[in-house]
C-alpha cells in the first residue's frame, strides 16, 4: 500500500475525519484496498461522517471486499440505519450479494434490524431472494436471534413462513425450533408457519418439537 493510501486508512481506523480529508486532499486514493477491503467498506464501522467524506471524494458505492461484502451490505449486518439509509441515496445497490448468496436485506435480518430491513424492501431488495444455501432473510431472522417484532415484518412483505431451504431443508419454523428461539417460533406460529410441513427427510417442526430438551418449545405446541 502506498504511503498516500496508507494515510486515507490511517485514518478511518483512527475515525479522525479531519486526518481523513487531509489524507484525500493530499493524493490519497478513496477507492484504495487494504488486506481486500476497499476503504468504503472499512469506513462503515467509522460512521457517517467518514462514509461521506469518502463518497464526495469519489469511492465507488458498490465496490466490494474480497468475499463479495459492498458497504450497505456491511451497514446492513451492523443494522446501521444512518449508513444505509446514506448508502441508498447515494445509489447503492440493495440487491448485490455476496460471494456465498448472501444479499444485504439478509444480513439486515440477521442484525434483527427491523428499520433496516424496511429500508431496504422500500428501496428495492427483494424479500424472498435466496442464498448459496437457499435460505431467505426470513430464515436468518430465525437462525440468528430471537427477532420475534421482525417476523410479521418480514411476513407482511411477501416472505414465505413455510419455505423450505438451507444445508438441512428446514423451514423457518424448524431453524427457531431447533436453535431454541421460542420468541421467534410462536412468531411464526402466529403468522401462519405450519408445523406439520415436512421437509424430503420427513422432518417436521413438530417433530423437532417433540424431540426438544426444552419444555417452553415442547408446551409451544
Amino acid at each position: 500500500m502506498v504511503s498516500k493510501s496508507k494515510a486515507v486508512f490511517e485514518a478511518i481506523w483512527d475515525q479522525d475525519d479531519d486526518r481523513l480529508l487531509a489524507a484525500i486532499s493530499e493524493g490519497g486514493d478513496p477507492n484504495a484496498e487494504f488486506e481486500g477491503k476497499p476503504a468504503l467498506v472499512w469506513a462503515v464501522e467509522a460512521g457517517r461522517t467518514t462514509v461521506v467524506i469518502l463518497l464526495d471524494a469519489g469511492a465507488n458505492v458498490n465496490d466490494a471486499d474480497s468475499t463479495g461484502t459492498t458497504a450497505i451490505s456491511a451497514a446492513a449486518f451492523d443494522g446501521s440505519e444512518e449508513i444505509v439509509s446514506l448508502l441508498i441515496d447515494r445509489g447503492a445497490d440493495v440487491r448485490k450479494p455476496d460471494h456465498d448468496g448472501c444479499t444485504p436485506l439478509m444480513n439486515a435480518a440477521k442484525s434483527g434490524s427491523i428499520t433496516v430491513v424496511k429500508l431496504l424492501a422500500n428501496a428495492g431488495a427483494i424479500v424472498d431472494e435466496r442464498d448459496g444455501d437457499h435460505q431467505t432473510a426470513l430464515m436468518w431472522a430465525a437462525m440468528r436471534g430471537d427477532y420475534p417484532d421482525l417476523v410479521p415484518v418480514i411476513i407482511a412483505m411477501g416472505a414465505d413462513p413455510n419455505a423450505i431451504g438451507g444445508p438441512r431443508q428446514w423451514t423457518p419454523l424448524m431453524m427457531a425450533i431447533a436453535l431454541g428461539h421460542t420468541k421467534t417460533a410462536v412468531a411464526l406460529l402466529n403468522c401462519g408457519a405450519n408445523v406439520d410441513l415436512s421437509n424430503d427427510r420427513g422432518e417436521t417442526a413438530r417433530g423437532l418439537a417433540d424431540a426438544s430438551d426444552d419444555p417452553s418449545i415442547k408446551a409451544m405446541l
